[in-house]
């Protein structure tokens, strides 16, 4: 018997039931957001696509943004992580499929 964390139950059930939903990041990297489904209307049609936590994608960024090799001594992942989050995220619509992110 194989056991899966919750995430991992969750992106089995979205690439089964929904196999054109898009994913933030590549691969499973941002997984740890990953926090349900969600059903909306998009383009006149009712679509399943991943939904995210904001803090949780803050959190991860921030992680993945802390392990890059910058010298800026100004540097804040954390302030990078927002602003990236905020900007190629939040204001990205790529097609009805585009991942939808909640504030919790």
């Amino acid at each position: 018997m194989i056991v899966m964390s919750k995430t991992q139950e969750i992106r089995a059930y979205i690439e089964e039931q929904s196999p054109n939903t898009l994913f933030i990041g590549n691969g499973n990297e941002h997984d740890s957001a990953l926090i349900g489904i969600a059903r909306i209307k998009r383009e006149n049609e009712w679509v399943e696509v991943a939904m995210y936590s904001y803090d949780e994608l803050i959190a991860s960024f921030t992680e993945q943004f802390r392990d890059s090799e910058n010298e800026d001594p100004d540097f804040d992942p954390q302030q990078d992580a927002v602003e990236w989050v905020d900007f190629n995220v939040m204001g990205a619509y790529v097609g009805k499929y585009t991942p939808y992110v909640v504030y919790n």
